[in-house]
């Protein structure tokens, strides 16, 4: 039994689950032990689709300079990368925490957006 006859192509974007961050040597610390990629947690606020999440970073001379988005937490490639405003300078590691993730930091291919804090 067929049902309709429409034709035509059904196209989706799937928005990028995870946050990673590069130094300013444009490395991911993706080898260490103590780096985890924060899977991003989607909820709509107002009507508006916001993400949060957090990555652990290891210690390191290098600041921590951009966010990478991407789909999975240790492959790649990357979906779309932004500038921090202010790089964060972590010697002994820890957490790098990002709240309001929204469409616009999340779009692909945008040249090198700065996320503001």
């Amino acid at each position: 039994m067929q049902v309709g006859s429409a034709r035509g192509a059904f196209g989706v974007v799937v928005w990028p689950a995870y946050i990673g961050v590069v130094t300013s040597a444009g490395v991911e610390p993706e080898f260490g032990w103590d780096y985890n990629r924060g899977q991003i947690r989607w909820s709509v606020c107002d009507g508006e689709v916001i993400g949060e999440a957090s990555v652990e970073v290891p210690g390191s001379v290098l600041d921590y300079t951009h966010v990478i988005y991407t789909h999975h937490p240790t492959k790649m490639p990357y979906w779309t990368v932004q500038k921090f405003s202010h790089p964060f300078h972590l010697p002994q590691g820890g957490t790098i925490r990002l709240s309001r993730i929204t469409e616009r930091d999340v779009t692909p291919l945008r040249p090198d957006p700065v996320l503001h804090d």
